[in-house]
């Protein structure tokens, strides 16, 4: 018995699992000037989504800075900022 406690005890860990590449970011182009926050946030929505961190902060942060439309809640800023924030975290900024 204790020589097989010995061998289990000699082998080599199994070796991790390989983890799955990153996204290849898939660049698309920016929404017109002329969107809306919301187009311009989804723009973005879809850049963060297809890897692209960089665009999408870029583009929530547009959203963020564009003032609001007549009648718009302002928690569109809010969400937009919040959104840079993790875009720029996922970036590695």
């Amino acid at each position: 018995m204790l020589l097989a406690g010995l061998i289990v005890a000699c082998q080599a860990p199994a070796p991790p699992t390989p983890t799955p590449a990153p996204p290849i970011p898939t660049p698309s182009p920016p929404p017109p000037v002329t969107a809306s926050r919301v187009e311009t946030l989804n723009a973005a929505g879809a850049a963060f989504s297809g890897g692209d961190y960089t665009a999408a902060a870029g583009l929530y942060e547009r959203a963020a800075n564009t003032p609001p439309a007549a009648g718009e809640p302002s928690v569109v800023t809010d969400f937009a900022d919040f959104r840079a924030m993790v875009a720029l975290l996922a970036d590695g900024r």
